[in-house]
């Protein structure tokens, strides 16, 4: 369903596509699921709770702040490296996501703020809005996903992390 999604988009993909794609009847998708929104939903939970794990997983690591948020980094992109489709089908969520499901993304920015807030108390980054900078590079993140999502490109992801590092990171080292 993922990969329908990501290539047709939310309206053309039909449950009926769905089914046959996963050699199912489609009465089986609706024993399971009231309809495609339901189903849509469920997919997008799925991707956040992965999300958490990769994210919880880096949080266990006990690393210096700046190191920490480079492995955060790392681990992010390599997660949406191995689950590509998710990323062609992120436009989709500000486009039919209820705003409580696009609300989930809020927590990954508040995770990175925190990150911020460590190094700027370690003294590894200057005095800084950490808020706004979290919401920057998240963003930045985000856009470039899609981008490199888009072009199917697998030396991208292996770039991202250290072009967002070099870009918006380390002018701030203090």
């Amino acid at each position: 369903a993922v990969a329908l999604f990501a290539v047709h988009g939310y309206h053309q993909t039909t449950m009926q596509m769905i089914a046959d794609r996963a050699e199912f009847s489609v009465g089986f998708l609706y024993k399971h699921f009231k309809g495609k929104e339901e189903l849509f939903q469920a997919l997008l939970e799925l991707q956040f709770q992965r999300m958490d794990r990769v994210l919880e997983s880096c949080r266990l690591k006990d690393l210096p702040p700046l190191e920490a948020i480079r492995h955060t980094l790392e681990a992010v992109c390599d997660h949406f490296s191995r689950h590509r489709d998710f990323l062609r089908m992120s436009d989709l969520v500000q486009e039919v996501a209820p705003a409580s499901t696009r609300a989930r993304s809020v927590v990954h920015v508040e995770e990175l703020r925190r990150q911020l807030e460590r190094a700027k108390a370690a003294g590894e980054i200057q005095p800084v809005d950490t808020e706004l900078l979290a919401a920057a590079v998240h963003g930045a993140i985000a856009e470039l996903f899609r981008v490199a999502g888009r072009r199917g490109d697998d030396a991208s992801f292996d770039l991202l992390p250290s072009f967002i590092f070099r870009l918006m990171i380390d002018p701030l080292r203090a």
